[in-house]
């Protein structure tokens, strides 16, 4: 007689995880290395880090996508989207930033032109009206 067919036990995700191909799961690493960058307000971290990391792991997520099938391919499309939200994101969030930095600056100009106009006034000096 046949013996019976051990079964295999059935994969957990632990490992489905582990039998990802390197390229992915440093292509999802990068994107949780984006999040984690998010979070820092730093200029020169937010452009000089984030733009080349954000390209990395969209280009290696995207190179894998069109080479596989599946479930690995979903894991990939949900990094790309993941991965252009974040981008979004951030970019609202400089530009935002952005925009406190310049009403700031024109503040700090405007209390300039006001200080020289009264200390040209002071002095006898003729004022130049402002453009």
């Amino acid at each position: 007689m046949d013996a019976p067919r051990p079964q295999a036990p059935p994969r957990s995700r632990w490992s489905w995880i582990r039998s990802l191909p390197l390229a992915t799961l440093a292509g999802l690493a990068l994107v949780v290395l984006f999040l984690v960058f998010c979070k820092i307000d730093d200029y020169a971290v937010r452009w000089r880090i984030m733009l080349p990391l954000a390209a990395a792991a969209g280009g290696l997520l995207l190179w894998r996508r069109k080479r596989v099938a599946g479930l690995e391919s979903w894991v990939c499309t949900a990094g790309l989207c993941l991965l252009a939200a974040l981008f979004l994101l951030r970019d609202i969030g400089m530009s935002e930033k952005l925009a406190e930095l310049l009403d700031k600056v024109n503040s700090y100009k405007t209390g300039v032109n006001q200080m020289t106009t009264e200390l040209n006034r002071f002095f006898g000096r003729p004022t130049v009206p402002p453009r």
